[in-house]
């Protein structure tokens, strides 16, 4: 099962980043990764970061375009996908990002996505102020 799959390679990343030294790593699954816990986690972890730290955000999912904006697809609070409330659209992302880690930390974006949103725009004047780079294979 893709999920399943998809669960054991980010355990396995999170296990490479503790034994790298991480000081945090913080794992959100499927229903549990709902827009407000992200940000909860974006903000908790964000605000512990450091000049030079590095922040690193793996997604694995559904993106979407939304009234012509790329989003995550992300569970509402039921766990259910695709509904109304449950996407996370790219400018929404890049506000809580952004506002949440410290200004010359250093941001990774890997993304593994199936859909039609493809990568986040790191060309937009928000993203200017990070060291920011984006890994992405969108299908």
């Amino acid at each position: 099962d893709g999920c399943r799959r998809n669960t054991r390679r980010a355990d396995a990343l999170s296990r490479l980043a503790a034994m790298s030294g991480a000081r945090a790593v913080e794992r959100l699954y499927n229903k549990d990764a709902t827009s407000s816990s992200l940000a909860r986690t974006f903000r908790q972890l964000g605000s512990q970061t450091t000049a030079g730290d590095n922040f690193v955000f793996i997604f694995s999912g559904f993106r979407e375009r939304m009234g012509g904006r790329g989003s995550f697809s992300l569970p509402d609070a039921h766990g259910l996908i695709g509904c109304r409330g449950s996407f996370l659209h790219d400018d929404d992302f890049t506000e809580l990002l952004t506002t949440s880690v410290h200004p010359r930390s250093k941001v990774y974006l890997v993304v593994d996505a199936v859909g039609s949103a493809g990568p986040i725009d790191l060309w937009s004047p928000r993203w200017a102020a990070l060291q920011s780079v984006q890994l992405a294979h969108c299908r």
